[in-house]
């Protein structure tokens, strides 16, 4: 187990030595961060679709018009 922690503690020194690791980390990082920001942004549409749908149904359950929807 030691000389396999020593192989990879020398394998990531070297990648780290290299400005690649930072290049490739860097590419992921914002690959990631697109996908988290497009993924946040289709729930957040949906939480606020489904609030809007929630409280059109609700508001005529209790009697409100269709005009108070939208205005």
């Amino acid at each position: 187990m030691r000389n396999i922690l020593a192989i990879a503690h020398k394998e990531l020194r070297s990648y780290f030595a290299s400005p690649i690791a930072y290049i490739v980390i860097g590419f992921f990082a914002l690959l990631y961060g697109f996908f988290f920001v497009a993924i946040m942004q289709y729930f957040v549409r949906s939480s606020m679709q489904a609030g809007l749908m929630a409280g059109a149904v609700f508001g005529r359950l209790a009697g409100e018009s269709a005009a108070a929807d939208l205005g």
